[in-house]
């Protein structure tokens, strides 16, 4: 498949999965301005992607390496955020996308697994604003649509080096994003039998 198709592929993808982000968002926004408090739409919106984008490297790298579209994908794909961007604010660091994909699998994969408690913290807030919104405020099953989203983007990602190998179906069924919902998941049932 060559870039351009796979990029616009991913992009519709995207744009499908960031609909139940933002309408969650929204939700949380008018939720919290009715009591007079702040809440940010689009701090939700980046939260979502910092979490896509920790996938997709996780994915990216699942199969002992990285392409330069693999990653290419990963840095474009997302609006609000980029992962690079928010570490390097978060550590006052200098990271580029360019020094992921010269430092090698081994070196990325720990990097990603240095990343993960700031990513926690933020995954934290995402799944308490989602949670919060699917179990009480909204008669739809928003999570399916928002899983039906990560696995549309995360499954076409595993196929941009061309191979879609075993290992990186392997990363998709263990990949942040799915630590993320099941967070949420309970987080809902906790919030129903209340």
């Amino acid at each position: 498949m060559d870039y351009k198709k796979l990029a616009e592929q991913l992009k519709a993808k995207y744009n499908e999965a960031i609909l139940p982000v933002r309408h969650i968002g929204m939700t949380l926004e008018e939720h919290f301005k009715s009591k007079g408090q702040k809440f940010s739409a689009e701090i939700f919106c980046k939260q979502f992607d910092c979490i896509l984008q920790y996938s997709m490297l996780e994915i990216a790298v699942a199969d002992g390496t990285i392409t330069g579209v693999e990653l290419a994908i990963v840095k474009e794909i997302t609006k609000y955020c980029d992962l690079v961007k928010y570490i390097n604010s978060n550590y006052n660091a200098k990271i580029t996308w360019e020094d992921i994909l010269k430092a090698g699998v081994p070196t990325v994969k720990k990097w990603l697994a240095n990343q993960k408690p700031l990513l926690d913290k933020l995954a934290e807030q995402f799944v308490y604003g989602f949670a919060f919104v699917d179990a009480s405020v909204t008669k739809e099953d928003i999570l399916k649509e928002l899983i039906a989203g990560w696995a549309g983007v995360l499954g076409l990602l595993s196929c941009a080096d061309g191979d879609g190998s075993n290992s990186e179906r392997e990363a998709l069924r263990k990949c942040y994003v799915m630590e993320v919902v099941n967070k949420i998941e309970e987080l809902v049932k906790k919030i129903e039998n209340e």
